[in-house]
């Protein structure tokens, strides 16, 4: 590998600078996005579990410990330790644009280390930074996911470099994400493995047989973690069966807890039938952002791309889960970082003269008119990916999530939104609630939350306070199922008076002769 030398450094300057530039970008979006009500339930959902595990260790105890957002994610017991010293949802969406927006330092890192090349490390750098995908996941709220690909990459590195001590390190990180992320392990191992065998044949190097031991272990690790994840789910749901969590709300257990297997993350139930009728436009996109959005490289080794994005390609194909070609969703970080890892893997073959194509470049990587003339055709077709998908530059109508970009927050959103927060702050810190879905993360800080929507099917308290808003603007669709909650009884749950109303925005309190 050469040595870095001024035009490499120029290179790492520029890739600071954007890293820099994307995490005060998402930093803003992020406190734009939680005061104005544009999360959603899977925050709340984790800011219930990070609060109940800091607050009530009494209620919360033995391998519920592990479960956080309604899945078996270890590595969230980390974020405690923050979540600790601020207890909002607000900790969580700064944490993971941080760590998302430090990733590009990461993969620029990485690719110069394996590749050789400045430039090509530069061009990962951009094409991760401006990825729809990587844009989706600090879109739409917060998720275990999000570890998956700077550990995906840790541990991609850590063994084609055998430093072993990473490599323990990062592999139970990426094992302890989330129990999916014992299929994404199996895949990057299996695709190390691939390359090692179809594109290294023949080199007896020592380096090249740790590498191939390395990535053995990931596998068997990996099988090994799917095996406790199960087994540690059968004891959780005996566990819930038999009231040994007593007092432990709903929302804290783990969703469809019978059926998690691995992979899937409890997908492989059945087809997501919510989105079929759409799933095929999206599966289009999806692969295009995927195998297009970071150059056409990753073509280049077929057998191991393909390995290495099995992942999402089963769940989105084969379990049948739509949502996961919905790219603004959590789930492409089961492809992200193994996408990287795919090109980078293809540049290394170019470089080793190992590629099938490898006649199309030649092994310096340096600056010929060929290889420019390439790399402005990657870089082009980062932006032409980018620009098929204006709701990622403009605005995104999905669910209650329509914020722009540019933080445009329309003029009855904004009148909404103030008439929220003067009722809201009525509302005592130890008091129990039911409220809207878009408004339960700013409520989460409590023992006892729940929303509207949900009371009918999970209830169990009665909320002393109801702090309802049927006005469509900020959370349609939930907010038609808060208005059929709200009509089929929500108000026959005890007497309630009203204690204040601003515009859309009501609070209701539950009389003194009522139990809470």
């Amino acid at each position: 590998m050469p040595p870095a030398g001024k035009n490499d450094r120029i290179f790492l300057i520029v890739a600071i600078a954007l890293v820099a530039a994307s995490m005060a970008y998402w930093f803003a979006f992020s406190i734009n996005e939680y005061y104005t009500f544009h999360t959603y339930i899977d925050l709340a959902h984790f800011s219930y579990d990070m609060y109940y595990h800091v607050t009530y260790p009494s209620v919360v105890h033995g391998l519920q410990y592990l479960s956080f957002g309604q899945h078996l994610a270890p590595d969230q017991l980390l974020v405690l330790p923050v979540f600790y010293l601020y207890q909002s949802g607000l900790t969580l969406l700064l944490i993971q644009a941080a760590v998302l927006s430090l990733t590009g330092l990461l993969v620029f890192f990485v690719a110069r280390k394996l590749v050789g090349s400045g430039p090509v490390a530069l061009l990962l750098c951009i094409a991760y930074l401006v990825s729809p995908g990587m844009h989706g996941m600090l879109f739409y709220d917060y998720h275990a996911e999000f570890i998956i690909i700077p550990v995906v990459l840790l541990t991609f590195y850590s063994i084609m470099e055998g430093r072993r001590l990473l490599f323990l390190v990062s592999l139970l990180l990426l094992l302890g994400s989330i129990e999916a992320a014992a299929f994404v392990a199996f895949a990057l191992g299996m695709g190390i493995l691939l390359y090692e065998s179809i594109y290294e044949a023949g080199k007896t190097s020592a380096e090249r047989r740790q590498r191939m031991i390395l990535a053995a272990v990931a596998v068997a690790a990996s099988l090994a973690a799917g095996a406790a994840y199960m087994y540690a789910t059968s004891l959780l749901s005996a566990a819930y069966a038999g009231g040994a969590y007593h007092g432990l709300p709903p929302q804290l257990e783990l969703r469809n807890f019978a059926s998690q297997e691995i992979p899937g993350a409890g997908s492989l139930g059945g087809a997501r039938a919510d989105h079929s009728p759409v799933a095929l436009p999206y599966a289009v996109y999806g692969l295009a952002v995927v195998f297009v959005g970071f150059g056409i490289s990753a073509f280049l080794i077929p057998e191991v791309t393909l390995m290495l994005t099995l992942p999402w390609l089963f769940e989105g194909f084969v379990a049948g889960d739509g949502a996961f070609f919905l790219i603004w969703y959590q789930y492409f970080g089961f492809v992200l970082g193994g996408m990287i890892v795919a090109v980078v893997l293809s540049f290394m073959a170019i470089r080793n003269g190992t590629s099938r194509f490898g006649v199309l470049v030649r092994r310096d990587l340096g600056w010929e008119p060929t290889r420019r003339r390439l790399f402005q055709a990657a870089v082009f077709s980062i932006i032409l990916i980018e620009l098929l998908a204006p709701i990622f530059i403009i605005d995104n109508p999905n669910l209650n999530l329509a914020q722009s970009f540019l933080f445009q927050t329309p003029a009855g959103q904004e009148a909404q939104i103030r008439q929220l927060y003067s009722v809201m702050k009525l509302i005592p810190q130890n008091a129990s609630v039911a409220a809207p879905i878009f408004a339960t993360s700013q409520l989460a800080s409590r023992r006892e939350v729940i929303p509207i929507a949900y009371v009918g099917q999970s209830l169990w308290f009665t909320p002393q306070y109801l702090l309802v808003d049927l006005n469509s603007s900020l959370g349609a669709p939930p907010a038609i199922m808060d208005q059929v909650a709200f009509d089929d009884g929500v108000m026959g749950l005890g007497s309630y008076r009203l204690l204040a109303v601003n515009g859309s925005a009501e609070l209701y309190k539950l009389s003194v002769n009522q139990s809470g």
